[in-house]
């Protein structure tokens, strides 16, 4: 949910201006909708990252074949970008 879908949402949720109930309402969807985009941020944290992923696949730094993939990955690299 963006910012915008959300004050859309708030809207909805809080009917009319000048309704006593708005403030306290308006405290509790921002509560939810903070609560959503840490449980988003808690979920891509679960998912490692890519130096994990290039230890599992091709060694930690500083073996030989982790120095293979970056001596070809830096020249390729180099390569696209001339």
């Amino acid at each position: 949910m963006n910012i915008s879908e959300f004050n859309n949402k708030l809207d909805e949720i809080l009917g009319e201006e000048g309704s006593e109930d708005r403030s306290r309402n308006r405290q509790l969807a921002l509560s939810e909708f903070m609560n959503e985009k840490n449980q988003k941020r808690n979920d891509y944290s679960s998912l490692g990252t890519v130096n994990d992923q290039l230890n599992e696949k091709y060694g930690v730094v500083g073996t030989d074949s982790r120095m293979e993939f970056d001596a070809k990955s830096e020249a390729w690299y180099l390569a696209l970008n001339r």
